[in-house]
């Protein structure tokens, strides 16, 4: 079964390559043209007969791997190779595919009198929380946490980092300046703030909670960058 996957920035989350795309589309005399955003299209075999065993799979590879959640939405289309036989003798196959904001529902069409098929729930057996109490280290306690809790904060400083990459391809000039005279903060300030604008946006909360996700993306970006200078 082959599947053919979208992926998109969500609205509000900036586009680099959207811009540099619109800006050039400007220079050819195509002033009209705006909005512009740009994305990834993939496609892949998926070794499964059954559309709900072939849907769970690929939800599941954008869900861990083709997308990130916290900043992307992605679209998705199963296509059969194996027809199935309907009434009078038909012999093509007859696919219905229902498209969402973010992630379509692909069902089969059923002749008449058939049982319609029931999309497969996957569910993951609970791992054990470690007691704050207990003497265990701390990234012990990480990695006993739920595991879509530590995929949020996992996400949360991904995200935080996009954003500083995003912000540094449309300022390189102002980026580098301020990481070689140590004035990053002061340079970029109003570009940080609309960004930790966005960060909280994106990042509920409760996963913000007890650390400064967007602090850390700071002072990691600005020391990778000195290394980098330091190499150049």
């Amino acid at each position: 079964m082959r599947a053919k996957i979208h992926v998109t920035l969500k609205q509000g989350i900036l586009d680099p390559q959207g811009k540099a795309v619109e800006h050039a589309l400007a220079t050819l005399g195509y002033g009209a043209v705006s909005n512009v955003r740009v994305g990834k299209h993939i496609e892949l075999e998926v070794d499964e007969s059954v559309v709900s065993d072939a849907e769970a799979q690929v939800k599941a590879m954008c869900e861990k791997l083709l997308a990130n959640t916290i900043i992307e939405e992605y679209a998705y289309e199963l296509e059969s190779d194996k027809p199935k036989p309907l009434p009078e003798m038909r012999t093509e196959p007859v696919v219905e595919i229902i498209t969402g904001a973010a992630q379509p529902i692909l069902q089969a069409g059923t002749a008449e009198g058939s049982e319609p098929i029931e999309p497969t729930v996957v569910t993951e057996a609970a791992r054990p929380v470690a007691s704050e109490s207990s003497p265990v280290s701390a990234s012990a306690r990480e990695a006993a946490k739920p595991p879509e809790e530590t995929k949020g904060r996992e996400e949360a400083l991904r995200l935080a980092r996009n954003i500083l990459s995003e912000l540094a391809l449309l300022n390189p000039q102002t980026v580098e300046e301020g990481i070689r005279k140590g004035t990053f903060r002061q340079v970029m300030r109003e570009d940080l703030d609309e960004g930790l604008r966005l960060f909280h946006q994106q990042v509920p909360e409760e996963i913000r909670a007890g650390r400064d996700y967007f602090e850390d993306a700071i002072e990691g970006f600005i020391s990778d960058r000195k290394a980098g200078l330091g190499k150049a």
